[in-house]
């Protein structure tokens, strides 16, 4: 009888582990879950089988975890049975939602932080935001500047149980929100 190399195995046929079974299983739960998880907007714009749909739809329904639990389950089930392409197609959409949450959430996070400096009296920062976005309108901005500083000032020395006024603050952010999207939409064309 002849012996097999430690290569030959590559020739046969490749079977999976009941553990990897198991993992894919989990994970394409997971991903189920992620995808009943998604705004309602966004869920419409992904083309999710009928199946699928209705199977996601049953989960928003029961409030039972244990029954929830084998919803997913049966989510799983129907992901499996997919069609890989199609599976493909709706990891494809659900990673481009993702990013974009991810990138809306760096862009807010940079616009927070660029609206206090400004109303921290940063000079670098006014004179880097009107260089890198020449299209802003410098009065507007600088009023809504003072007006801003002068509410947080105004913040700073209220009694405690007094409503804090945030209105310019907020005015600010959505000044800086336009007239920067603004310029990027501008150098773009």
């Amino acid at each position: 009888m002849k012996k097999k190399k430690r290569n030959d195995f590559e020739e046969e046929e490749y079977i999976k582990s009941k553990t990897q079974i198991k993992d894919e299983m989990l994970e394409l739960q997971a991903f189920g879950k992620s995808i009943s998880d998604l705004p309602k907007s966004v869920y419409k714009s992904f083309e999710i089988p009928e199946q699928l749909d209705e199977a996601i739809q049953t989960l928003k329904r029961i409030k039972n975890w244990n029954a929830q639990k084998r919803q997913f389950q049966y989510i799983g089930k129907i992901l499996r049975e997919m069609d890989e392409e199609k599976i493909q197609r709706l990891r494809i959409a659900f990673r481009d939602f993702e990013n974009g949450r991810k990138k809306f959430n760096r862009e807010f996070t940079q616009l927070e932080a660029i609206r206090d400096a400004l109303i921290g009296g940063d000079k670098d920062a006014l004179s880097k935001l009107l260089d890198d976005y020449p299209n802003i309108e410098r009065q507007p901005l600088m009023q809504l500047i003072r007006a801003a500083q002068k509410e947080t000032s105004t913040n700073e020395s209220l009694k405690p149980g007094q409503v804090k006024v945030d209105k310019n603050y907020k005015k600010l952010f959505q000044f800086l929100k336009v007239g920067i999207k603004a310029g990027i939409e501008g150098s773009a064309e």
